[in-house]
């Protein structure tokens, strides 16, 4: 038998996700060279799931597409891109206006922000909804202007609610409420993250606060650097699902200059920091993941690699809770992966009673203080009898 000498081990990454990444790479300049293999419908639908459609509706313009149906596909998503990126520019600055007006310092996060800042148009970089950053003490005026300009509160989203006792409860262990108004939604935040990390708390990162152009209004947003650990941070907690996470982290340190070791003591050590480091590094080719102890199955209560928390995450492995149902692979892994992205004896405990103490079920709660966490916590199995009986009526 003839040696062939050694082999090369095999990628841990799947065709489409190497197709996908290089795709990536040629929207965003990385690597133009890169790959010849024209976009395919198939690529270009995984790219809008996984947040990516900008750079991938880019390379499609010079790398081609599979045939007529993907071309109409990338036209599609390209209007699309468009309409939502001025869709969120008018109502950031909207909302923005809204709360100079009132005298309310408001960060804006991520979205059209976070874009500007990182060199891309509202087009290539917006969301679903803005996300806005207020200071806690902050938080019933800045209600009291999105209810007096239209905006609807989100009924599972409680807090604010007052000055007592129950609603400084729910404003410790929750950290968002959502708000709507005639298509435009907006996330009022006291906090950045469900945990509590000092280092990104709402007072730390105003006073460390920068200012971008979006389209034409001056915004105040996180410094880079904050900004990273952030995008880290709320990569990890959706387990990684979206590129778009790791394409951000990339443009931050890239183009808009934030540092790994600063973002690093703004999380408090969290693993996220190294999860995001080599999806960067992965995204860029500066790393190949090959299949080794970390790409194999691994028991249910071991502590995965940053390697395969990322991979995991962007083959599409990993499976969030839906409709506020348990966890597809149990509470224990998934309250450990909670807590561990934000460490802290104070952001483990918040998480935890954001998860035992539904701030609805409190909020409804007319119990005495003592009595809220009985009260709250016989909400759920109250709830779960009457979805079963509801469903066997409908059986």
């Amino acid at each position: 038998m003839t040696d062939t000498g050694p082999q090369e081990p095999p990628s841990a990454l799947s065709g489409e996700t190497r197709h996908l990444l290089d795709a990536v790479r040629v929207g965003l300049g990385l690597d133009p060279s890169g790959t010849d293999a024209p976009v395919s419908l198939g690529l270009v639908r995984r790219a809008a799931r996984q947040g990516v459609a900008a750079p991938v509706v880019a390379a499609a313009r010079m790398l081609g597409t599979a045939d007529e149906e993907t071309a109409r596909t990338v036209a599609d998503l390209s209007r699309s891109q468009a309409l939502g990126g001025l869709r969120a520019l008018v109502t950031t600055r909207q909302l923005v206006e809204l709360f100079d007006r009132a005298g309310i310092p408001v960060l804006v996060v991520k979205g059209v922000a976070l874009g500007a800042q990182t060199g891309r148009e509202p087009a290539e970089r917006h969301g679903v909804d803005v996300d806005l950053l207020v200071r806690p003490d902050d938080l019933l005026a800045a209600d009291q202007v999105l209810a007096a300009a239209g905006y609807r509160a989100n009924e599972r989203t409680c807090p604010p609610l007052g000055d007592d006792q129950r609603s400084r409860f729910l404003r410790w262990s929750a950290y968002e409420r959502s708000y709507s108004r005639q298509g435009a939604h907006a996330d009022l935040h006291w906090r950045l993250t469900p945990g509590h990390l000092p280092g990104l708390a709402a007072e730390a990162v105003m006073d460390d606060a920068v200012t971008v152009d979006v389209g034409g209004t001056p915004v105040a947003t996180l410094d880079p650097d904050a900004a990273l650990a952030h995008t880290v941070l709320h990569g990890a907690k959706d387990y990684w699902l979206s590129l778009r996470s790791t394409v951000d982290a990339h443009l931050l340190v890239t183009v808009a200059g934030a540092g790994w070791e600063r973002a690093r003591e703004l999380a408090a050590d969290s693993p996220a920091i190294a999860e995001a480091r080599l999806g960067v590094e992965v995204l860029c080719g500066a790393t190949d993941l090959v299949a080794d102890r970390a790409s194999r199955p691994r028991r249910p209560l071991a502590q995965p690699t940053p390697r395969r928390r990322w991979l995991d995450g962007i083959e599409g492995r990993a499976e969030l809770p839906v409709g506020g149902g348990p966890p597809p692979d149990g509470w224990v892994p998934y309250l450990r992966r909670r807590c561990s992205v934000t460490p802290g004896v104070a952001s483990t405990a918040a998480i935890v009673a954001n998860l035992l103490v539904t701030p609805d079920s409190l909020a409804r709660s007319q119990a005495r203080p003592s009595l809220w966490w009985v009260d709250a916590l016989a909400q759920r199995p109250r709830r779960i009898l009457t979805r079963a009986r509801r469903r066997g009526e409908r059986s």
